[in-house]
């Protein structure tokens, strides 16, 4: 992503998890839940969504690793840096 001055967008190391080579990325707008790659959300109900996506624990219960990666910033949630 770049922005009118045609720079690369900072990114932030933020939590992530991987599970049989498989990385589970925060969800856009919810922090405590985690996404898969390709995952189709758009139009879901808030319940629709949440059973679809995944907490860190149902991940760590099923021999997730936390990993960090930098993502870009999304402004409508309130990320947490990871160091």
């Amino acid at each position: 992503m770049f922005n009118e001055h045609n720079t690369p967008a900072p990114t932030f190391n933020q939590k992530c998890y991987e599970l049989h080579g498989i990385v589970y990325l925060p969800h856009y707008s919810m922090p405590s839940r985690f996404v898969s790659p390709g995952m189709r959300l758009k139009d879901l109900t808030a319940e629709e969504t949440i059973s679809k996506t995944y907490s860190e624990s149902e991940l760590r219960e099923n021999g997730a690793k936390m990993i960090t990666l930098p993502l870009w910033h999304r402004p409508s949630i309130d990320l947490k840096v990871v160091k």
